[in-house]
């Protein structure tokens, strides 16, 4: 699977984030891709300024559903680097998406709290081409 096989090829601009820790980072700026294979799966890569205020690298891949109104949820998987904790950090997180408006869609995507970080919400604004 290329890029060749993506029914919705998207620009990703991550923006910011809110932890729910203080000492974080909340400004996170950031450029992504994302495929959209089907409907339901897409995958993602790109990069970003972290939360502990390094330049981060990702890959991930979601599965969304339809909510109401155009609104969609989705599970992410993938790897992060750029953290203390490890060189590559496994994540999972909840996805919620707004319907596309002038064109833009906006995302906050929802990581958990564990012993391993502060849980944090992230803004991502996206452009499908």
């Amino acid at each position: 699977m290329g890029l060749s096989s993506c029914l919705a090829l998207s620009l990703l601009l991550h923006v910011g984030s809110v932890h729910q820790k203080p000492g974080f980072n909340n400004v996170n700026p950031g450029l992504g891709i994302s495929c959209a294979y089907t409907e339901n799966v897409s995958i993602s890569s790109g990069f970003y300024y972290n939360s502990e205020r390094k330049m981060s690298a990702y890959a991930s891949a979601e599965y969304s559903v339809p909510l109401v109104a155009g609104f969609r949820a989705g599970v992410v998987a993938g790897v992060v680097t750029g953290y203390k904790l490890a060189p590559v950090v496994p994540t999972i997180a909840l996805a919620l998406h707004s319907p596309e408006m002038v064109g833009i869609r906006a995302s906050v995507v929802m990581v958990p709290q564990t012993k391993w970080n502060s849980g944090v919400a992230h803004l991502v604004l996206s452009k499908r081409f």
